[in-house]
């Protein structure tokens, strides 16, 4: 194997170590109006401290370095300092004594940045380890923001115990243990284990727990699972392959929360789960094409025995979308992906009520309970006396005969009163006792009639 070393580096106290002044020399250096740089400054420089000493404010002292946490420009000001550090280390993999990482070279890849959240690569040997090293110093005594020895790990692989141990002793760096995380997600170069995922699930328990406590609709249930939980998995999906295991408990978690508002599941769900659940490129597709494609036809390409499990995953995706690809004409133009997913899912029961009860003029909950009882899930009292949960089914809103979905919207008196009032505003007739029939005789009714001009 190549030796290679990776180096994931902690800077220390990030937003409060930068010196002004850098900020000053980055903005003239990238030609930003003199004005607007005289504004930033202002901000960056302004604020002042004061110290709490048991429950009291003393003293009042002006800052000498840094921005300010909670400061929606600090974010940006920090782009522009570590912007600074990228070039650096683009500079510094032109020179001839460095050697690129295996898998990096051939896209002159040497760094990952995101805020403070730095990656270094390179080959493993000696004075390639060094010169980031000394790339990082040269950052240091620029910006003012230095590598925290003590939480900085460097990673190597297949290098000897010697060289290793002399690189640890020049940089003082920890070595490091795989998997590792870098932006919450574990990395390893080998496979990730079910276990390594436990942090996933552990987020998603804990934002249901906190849910649990409060009366949610099943409308409001939904919102917080597509917008909350499945942007959790999303994440985690756009980076590795989650394993079957892991997007089962994700599936479990998921419906637990939407029929019973918790982390468990204590009834049986009124809707089968697989009813719902149904530019320039990027970083990642370059890599794939230098490592694994590269100048091979895509769809003839087929995957080496040493390559690993996730990649070949990929390529078996490949084979099952190659069909659809040939058949349907998506080579010849623009590929969507709403068209694949729906050939995916194949054959599906076609229905003619989803566009009135899932649009945007109708409220969230009335659509969802709409829903469940176009299905027949609807809990009515029918359905809860042979589940053992009630007594009595009678009505609870006339007390009088048995309460179906039917008596429930139509046959009721106070329903029936409601639904009269109701057509004598919109001065339509009712004449069906059926979800589904009665909205086409209501369609039919108030459709509007097109003005002569």
């Amino acid at each position: 194997m190549t030796p290679r070393c990776t180096i994931k580096v902690n800077l220390r106290k990030a937003y409060d170590s930068v010196h002004w002044s850098f900020i000053e020399d980055m903005l003239n250096a990238l030609n930003f109006p003199p004005v607007f740089i005289s504004w930033i400054m202002v901000c960056v420089s302004s604020p002042s401290f004061s110290i709490m000493i048991n429950g009291g404010m003393f003293g009042f002292f002006k800052g000498k370095q840094g921005v300010r946490h909670g400061d929606p420009l600090s974010p940006l000001i920090f782009v522009l300092v570590m912007e600074y550090l990228s070039r650096l280390l683009i500079k510094s993999g032109r020179l001839r004594h460095f050697k690129y990482h295996q898998r990096c070279k051939s896209l002159s890849l040497n760094h990952l940045i995101f805020a403070d959240d730095l990656m270094l690569f390179c080959h493993g040997y000696r004075s390639s380890v060094m010169l980031m090293a000394r790339v990082l110093k040269v950052f240091e005594q620029c910006s003012g923001l230095s590598a925290n020895v003590d939480k900085t790990a460097i990673y190597f692989g297949s290098m000897d115990t010697e060289l290793q141990q002399s690189i640890m002793a020049d940089t003082h760096f920890t070595k490091g243990q795989t998997p590792f995380r870098y932006l919450g997600i574990p990395l390893n170069a080998k496979y990730l284990r079910v276990t390594d995922f436990d942090s996933l699930i552990d987020k998603m328990l804990a934002k249901i727990t906190r849910w649990s406590s409060r009366n949610l609709s099943y409308a409001a249930r939904v919102v917080l699972v597509n917008a909350v939980l499945m942007s959790l998995h999303t994440y985690w999906a756009q980076v590795v392959l989650l394993p079957k295991a892991v997007m089962h408990r994700i599936s479990q978690l998921c419906r637990a929360f939407l029929w019973c508002g918790n982390a468990v599941l204590s009834k049986v769900p009124p809707i089968s789960w697989d009813w719902i659940s149904k530019k320039e490129d990027s970083l990642w597709v370059k890599w794939v094409h230098s490592v694994y494609i590269k100048h091979a036809d895509w769809w003839t390409y087929t995957p080496k025995r040493c390559d690993g499990w996730a990649w070949k995953r990929v390529c078996a995706v490949k084979e099952e979308l190659k069909t659809g690809f040939l058949n349907n004409g998506w080579m010849n133009s623009k590929y969507q992906l709403g068209v694949a997913y729906i050939w995916l899912q194949g054959d599906l029961q076609a229905v003619n009520w989803d566009a009135w009860v899932w649009n945007r003029f109708n409220v969230p909950k009335h659509s969802f309970i709409t829903w469940l009882a176009i299905q027949g899930r609807l809990r009515t009292r029918d359905k809860l006396l042979s589940y053992g949960v009630c007594s009595d089914s009678s009505c609870l809103l006339c007390g009088f005969e048995l309460e179906t979905k039917e008596h429930l919207f139509f046959k009721c008196n106070y329903s029936r009163h409601c639904l009269d009032l109701i057509c004598k505003w919109l001065n339509v007739r009712e004449i069906h006792y059926d979800i589904e029939a009665s909205w086409k005789h209501w369609k039919r009714k108030l459709k509007p009639v097109p003005v002569p001009v």
